[in-house]
């Protein structure tokens, strides 16, 4: 289970708590029992321990599961390239979907000091309408980068070669971009959600959801001790191996045994 915020949610949380004849309709077409049997003998595997926590508070039942971290994509690719990108540019991986909302940042980046300093790369695409007049400026001064469909190589050379990569979202279950950024030695600088806690630990910089101009600050501390030396990747990337796929072999094998 990835998500305790997607589709499912709503129909399961129907069957158990809905109005009686929909119960009725729907444990006649399931079959009810046979239903709860399987749940109860299947074998649920978490991408979180937030996701396991939260499915368990919503779904009004304990379901009895384990926790296996999701792998990043370009493990394998273990030679560092320059990128050829600035060579201060701080990284946004995801464009505008779902929960994910990078024109927040793109926007708070457009109108603060950050934008006479550095570069912002934006991994993905973000509809034009939803940038504001400062951020469209920016594009066209060329001091914020769209890229998309990059491939493996590409993006783990763009993660390497930042400051730091910068996220925000409303809410996950998961946060790939995070754990993308520590596999590559790389801090992160994201809204404070519980679950980035869990996948970044104490190696990510956090700013109030409903503040985000609390990023500018974070962004130029984090830049200052990346300049003095401060920053211990290898550190950062020994925490970061628990997303390699060597790491995720293990646990499904001793899962599955």
């Amino acid at each position: 289970m990835h998500d305790p915020f997607g589709p499912h949610y709503h129909w399961i949380v129907s069957f158990f708590r809905g109005h009686g004849k929909l119960k009725l309709r729907l444990a006649r077409s399931l079959r009810t029992k046979a239903l709860m049997s399987a749940i109860t003998r299947s074998l649920f595997v978490f991408n979180s321990e937030y996701t396991y926590k939260k499915c368990q508070q919503l779904y009004g039942h304990v379901l009895k599961g384990t926790v296996i971290y999701s792998m990043v994509q370009f493990d394998g690719l273990s030679i560092r390239s320059r990128s050829n990108a600035s060579s201060r540019y701080f990284l946004i991986i995801g464009g505008s979907r779902q929960r994910k909302k990078p024109e927040i940042i793109v926007n708070v980046w457009s109108k603060s000091e950050l934008k006479n300093i550095f570069e912002l790369v934006i991994i993905g695409s973000i509809p034009s309408q939803l940038l504001s007049e400062e951020s469209h400026q920016q594009m066209t001064l060329g001091k914020v980068k769209f890229m998309d469909g990059i491939d493996g190589y590409e993006l783990k050379s763009l993660v390497e070669n930042c400051v730091a990569t910068i996220f925000y979202s409303l809410g996950e279950g998961w946060g790939q971009p995070l754990a993308e950024s520590v596999f590559c030695g790389k801090p992160v600088i994201c809204n404070d959600l519980e679950v980035f806690h869990e996948v970044a630990n104490g190696f990510a910089e956090y700013f109030p959801s409903n503040s985000p101009f609390d990023l500018v600050p974070i962004a130029i501390r984090i830049n200052r001790m990346n300049f003095d030396g401060l920053i211990d990747e290898k550190e950062i990337i020994e925490f970061g191996n628990r997303y390699s796929l060597e790491k995720l072999k293990k646990d499904w094998t001793k899962l599955l045994d």
